[in-house]
């Protein structure tokens, strides 16, 4: 049951990863499902795909392959270690103005951004972390916010797994969006641009005998501060979700995590 959330996302997407066929090595696929270019950076400069600014391809990662999707779009397959620290991909639009779909699968999680508008000279930033748990995305220019999709399985089979789809207003350039997901069930959502922003977020919990349930939450906001931690360690199915902004600036300590219904 695991691996069939994966495998469905995978399907879906319509990339051809093979992260989970490799027992010994550890891999991160990353692709677009329509046309846009790709420029993929580890943490000691060495580099893959396209940019589309300085018009240089590379093919710097020792042990990275290149395939191509049913889209016939590139999907790169980058070999990582457990102490992997994060990459940056950046993604170009081009000139046909298409939306796309990013999607970044490791091991036991797939991580997509849905909706990218890939417009000509926007570039779109996102560092993440090749363990999964920890995504930052930028723009260059004013933009409308994709979709964060995170599918999480659990190593244990008797545990659940879970997706979840975080989306917010739109974006001002050069501003900083972070989504942390804690192996402890809690989910850290923030950026620095002006309060009042409004997020919109979805769980669904798919549990280890195939039932499941869901978790919608139309609107948050805050008027002090876009700074979030949603707890749902304790979500039974029907209560148990609750969530906390830090309205002080201060961290989370002192903030009462207030239950979601």
């Amino acid at each position: 049951m695991k691996i069939r959330i994966l495998l469905l996302l995978m399907l879906v997407f319509g990339l051809n990863f093979m992260a989970l066929s490799q027992p010994k090595i550890k891999f991160l696929s990353i692709g677009l499902n329509a046309s846009g270019d790709l420029k993929i950076t580890k943490a000691d400069g060495k580099r893959l795909g396209f940019d589309a600014i300085t018009k240089k391809n590379f093919n710097e990662i020792p042990d990275a392959t290149i395939s191509t999707s049913r889209d016939r779009e590139p999907v790169y397959r980058i070999p990582v270690s457990d102490s992997e620290k994060p990459f940056t991909i950046k993604v170009f639009g081009r000139k046909d103005n298409k939306k796309a779909d990013l999607a970044i699968t490791g091991e036991n999680f797939v991580v997509r951004v849905v909706g990218l508008s890939l417009v000509e000279g926007k570039i779109f930033t996102i560092k993440f972390s090749p363990q999964g748990n920890n995504f930052t995305f930028s723009s260059n220019k004013n933009t409308e916010l994709p979709t964060f999709t995170f599918a999480v399985d659990s190593p244990d089979a008797n545990q659940p797994s879970y997706i979840l789809k975080l989306k917010r207003t739109d974006f001002k350039a050069a501003k900083l969006l972070n989504i942390i997901l804690d192996s402890t069930n809690i989910l850290k959502f923030k950026d620095n641009d002006k309060p009042n922003a409004v997020y919109t977020l979805n769980i669904t919990k798919i549990n280890s005998d195939g039932t499941e349930n869901t978790f919608s939450s139309p609107e948050i906001t805050s008027k002090k501060a876009n700074n979030y931690e949603l707890d749902f360690s304790k979500w039974n199915g029907t209560e148990g979700i609750c969530l906390r902004n830090d309205k002080n600036r201060n961290g989370f300590k002192d903030e009462k995590c207030v239950s979601l219904k």
